[in-house]
């Protein structure tokens, strides 16, 4: 128990002196999150048009993705906001949202934002595998039903990074005041696993496999898909059996192809 020679009212004007200080970097960082949410759910809206909902299974896909943007970059940004103001002063934000955005930065910013991040991933990578093999002529993954696919790509996420929630808890600590007035202190403190080596090792190589992924496989792959899509195309030009619908889906692949570069490329400083 840490003892301070304060009364409860000095020590409310104690803690509610600590400054919430955002940096540039933070401002910066908050407002492309802002934007990204926003953009997100315009893309949520526009992916739910019946006529471009059911042109393709791929749409489904990229509604997929855009809610999972939408709830990683909405709840992320909520959740380092809270973090900031709540954790700053206990009086800013009352006795019960002292811990709420503790448990939102456990649970958001250490497992769920990455777990949706590297879903994310996934989901670029089979759709890209996808698109491989419609040019190639084969249809395996075409046969496989949504829900099922999104169900099983979404609890590899979630046990992904399952050890993460070892890795950090709530610690609470009594001070005891100039009145005999007993206070409860909270903080996030490092579990013995988060501390050791082996805990630190596992953090770092489930990093480096997310880079791997968004980086050098998706690029390879987006790639491989070039090299095949443009054999495709000319090979359309010299039977002369181009039609709307394939225009439809020449249009679809380029679409596919710039959203992983895209993705890919803005993962690299990452």
């Amino acid at each position: 128990m840490k003892t301070l020679n304060l009364t409860l009212l000095d020590y409310l004007e104690y803690k509610s002196k600590y400054p919430i200080v955002y940096s540039n970097g933070d401002i910066i960082l908050y407002t492309f999150r802002l934007i990204g949410t926003l953009t997100s759910f315009i893309n949520i809206i526009i992916f739910l048009r019946k006529q471009i909902l059911y042109s393709s299974s791929t749409f489904y896909y990229l509604l997929v993705i855009s809610i999972v943007d939408f709830l990683y970059l909405g709840l992320l940004l909520i959740a380092n906001v809270l973090f900031r103001t709540c954790s700053a002063s206990s009086t800013q934000c009352g006795e019960f949202l002292q811990y709420v955005p503790l448990f939102l930065f456990i649970a958001i910013s250490e497992f769920l934002s990455s777990s949706l991040a590297i879903f994310n991933i996934i989901v670029k990578i089979f759709l890209t595998m996808q698109r491989i093999l419609v040019l190639v002529n084969k249809t395996y993954f075409s046969k496989l039903r949504i829900s099922f696919v999104v169900f099983i790509l979404l609890i590899i996420s979630l046990a992904y990074y399952s050890t993460t929630l070892f890795s950090s808890y709530i610690a609470f600590e009594q001070v005891l005041l100039f009145n005999s007035t007993i206070i409860t202190e909270q903080r996030i403190e490092r579990t013995e696993y988060g501390k050791s080596y082996a805990g630190e090792l596992v953090i770092v190589i489930l990093s480096m496999i997310r880079l791997f992924l968004c980086g050098p496989i998706l690029f390879i792959l987006n790639i491989i898909n070039i090299i095949l899509f443009k054999k495709y195309l000319n090979k359309k030009k010299s039977t002369a059996l181009q039609s709307n619908p394939t225009s439809n889906n020449n249009k679809l692949t380029m679409m596919l192809i710039i959203i992983s570069f895209l993705y890919t490329f803005g993962n690299m400083p990452y």
